[in-house]
């Protein structure tokens, strides 16, 4: 059996709430930048003026870090590599979990508002233990969540198993 390499995608619905919400934030970042400095006297920004930049900035950055995460996601998707006896979660090149296949219970396709992905379970007990590179994320009772597969990519894995 030839090993399938699936990759993770953002959904464009995903995509425009992130930017609609980002802008929002760093609208209301540039709102406090724009009122603190044309308002406020001389002698109110030498107490409130360094507090009130932080709080722009800070707020403009909260909002646009989910966006450039997607982004970045966008350019280096999870990588899910199958083969006869693994399932390998990779993310920018580095492995994140190695699943046995023998230990996996089911796979169901989980999509909730605007998270969405593969929700795996795990058989009690283990027969073949999971090798765990990097900290497992759980989500919605699964024992293992992988993130952003569409289902497209979830019907692909159902099909070779």
């Amino acid at each position: 059996m030839e090993a399938l390499t699936l990759r993770s995608s953002i959904s464009q619905t995903l995509m425009r709430s992130s930017i609609w919400r980002g802008t929002s934030l760093a609208g209301l970042g540039v709102i406090v930048l724009l009122v603190a400095g044309t308002f406020l006297p001389l002698a109110e920004m030498k107490v409130w003026g360094l507090p009130l930049f932080g709080l722009g900035i800070g707020l403009i950055t909260w909002g646009l870090l989910p966006y450039r995460r997607m982004k970045r996601l966008e350019t280096n998707p999870y990588t899910l590599t199958i083969d006869h006896e693994w399932l390998h979660l990779a993310a920018k090149g580095r492995a994140i979990y190695s699943i046995p296949r023998e230990s996996i219970e089911g796979i169901d396709f989980v999509e909730q508002r605007e998270i969405y992905g593969m929700g795996i379970s795990l058989k009690k007990p283990i027969p073949k233990k999971v090798i765990v590179h990097v900290k497992l994320r759980k989500y919605g009772g699964y024992d293992l969540f992988l993130p952003y597969f569409s289902r497209r990519a979830y019907e692909q894995l159902l099909e070779l198993s």
